[in-house]
């Protein structure tokens, strides 16, 4: 069931096209592969691999190596690998050929807590990014097909709830409890441009471009649009209307930023909020529309989307069904 604010302009919502799964456990992690025919899904601690063709999913294989839960999944187009995060502490790189194979490529085990948000550059697929509840940053390098530890950041203290890179790969943004950080690729390195203090705890940010990102706050019914100043500094410009409620929340479905549709995700207690992105030719800002908002029982809910856009996969602790919507032209 869906609630929708929208233009005439608007006319395209996510709607169910039939295809799901019972899945009586939590799946709080999901990635499709560059062609929408795989879907890698986080079903507790386990790896589970589903077959995706005409509306329909068809389970494939599983796989045990995690001994928490998996907390990210990331799909690499290059090597066409598959990264895992957990709350076991420990990241974990899957081959491409784990149909024929279960045996993984590297595991990753220096973080000394839970892994609560894990980014890849987007460009060279050349960078890991985790933030966890150790309170620590890790930039991950490749050397030699190895993965290893280039520079840590600590001193935040709190736990790093969100992490968000530019498209082009040469910005990120992680959220702490008390700031947004702002890094820059510069010379081969990562290196720290601006520490943004907030006063309202969230949990999720999201680069929309180079000039803009999003901050969401626990326990409002908005969100705050960073811009670009001229002193190359952002700054909050203004405050975005997201839905009526505002309840505690947990940081597993991550804000998310799709260019091919210009929509933003936003989960806010048991809603899914679609936003249309469009710019404001006359203040040369981002303007952010409701386009949708999908509504479920329950909080317990997680998702993500297909790179394209196109898909819109989620499972909800009352329905207990991995659910997949399609991008489709309102009637």
């Amino acid at each position: 069931m869906s609630k929708q604010k929208q233009s005439n302009s608007q006319i395209y919502n996510f709607e169910p096209i039939g295809c799901q799964i019972k899945r009586k456990q939590q799946c709080q992690a999901f990635a499709f592969n560059t062609t929408n025919t795989l879907l890698f899904v986080g079903f507790q601690n386990s790896l589970e691999i589903y077959s995706f063709s005409d509306g329909t999913l068809k389970y494939l294989r599983q796989f045990k190596k995690h001994k928490e839960k998996i907390s990210s999944l990331n799909y690499l187009k290059r090597s066409q690998n598959i990264i895992s995060s957990s709350f076991d502490n420990s990241i974990i790189v899957w081959s491409k050929n784990l149909l024929s194979s279960s045996k993984y490529i590297q595991k990753l085990s220096q973080h000394n807590e839970e892994i609560l948000c894990l980014v890849i550059e987007p460009i060279q697929e050349n960078w890991i990014v985790s933030g966890s509840h150790d309170e620590t940053i890790k930039f991950w390098i490749q050397k030699k097909s190895q993965w290893i530890v280039q520079k840590s950041i600590e001193g935040n203290y709190s736990p790093i709830w969100s992490l968000s890179m530019l498209e082009s790969g040469v910005k990120l943004i992680s959220l702490s409890s008390n700031y947004i950080m702002v890094f820059k690729y510069c010379n081969s390195k990562w290196i720290l441009d601006q520490k943004i203090e907030h006063q309202t705890f969230g949990l999720r940010v999201c680069f929309i471009n180079n000039e803009t990102f999003i901050f969401q706050p626990e326990y409002q019914n908005f969100f705050y649009i960073y811009t670009l100043n001229k002193k190359g500094e952002y700054i909050t410009k203004t405050k975005n209307p997201s839905d009526e409620e505002a309840e505690p929340d947990d940081n597993l479905f991550p804000a998310l930023y799709n260019n091919n549709k210009s929509i933003v995700l936003l989960k806010n207690m048991n809603d899914v909020s679609i936003f249309k992105v469009q710019r404001n030719q006359n203040k040369k800002v981002m303007d952010f529309k409701i386009n949708q908002i999908i509504k479920f029982q329950v909080t317990s809910v997680y998702g993500t989307l297909s790179d394209d856009g196109e898909y819109l996969i989620t499972w909800d602790d009352h329905s207990k069904l991995i659910q997949v919507r399609k991008w489709i032209k309102k009637k």
